[in-house]
C-alpha cells in the first residue's frame, strides 16, 4: 500500500470471486485501517477496527467467522464512512 494518508471520503474495496474466509496483513501499510467484510449479497458480516500500521506477523490476520466476497478498508476511526449503509453491489 505504502500510503501515508487516505482521505476521509476514500476507501479501498477488495472484490473476490466468491464468498470465503479472508486473510489480511498490514505489511507496507503506514496508516491504521478499519476493515468491513461483506458477503455476496452485500450484507455486512464482520468488522476489524484499528489494524495497526505495518503490523507484520508470521501469519496474516485471519478472518474466520462469516465468508466474505467484499472487503472495504477505510482510515481507522473514519467519521464519514457508514458501514451499515454501504453496499458494495452499488459500486458496479
Amino acid at each position: 500500500m505504502n500510503r501515508t494518508k487516505l482521505c476521509d471520503t476514500c476507501g479501498m474495496l477488495f472484490v473476490f470471486e466468491e464468498n470465503a474466509p479472508r486473510n489480511f496483513w498490514m505489511k507496507n501499510t503506514l496508516i491504521p485501517l478499519d476493515m468491513y467484510f461483506y458477503d455476496a449479497s452485500g450484507k455486512l458480516v464482520d468488522t476489524v477496527k484499528n489494524m495497526r500500521p505495518e503490523q507484520e506477523t508470521t501469519k496474516p490476520m485471519e478472518y474466520i467467522s462469516q465468508p466474505a466476497k467484499y472487503v472495504m478498508e477505510v482510515t481507522a476511526g473514519s467519521q464519514v464512512f457508514q458501514p451499515e449503509n454501504f453496499n458494495p453491489l452499488r459500486c458496479f
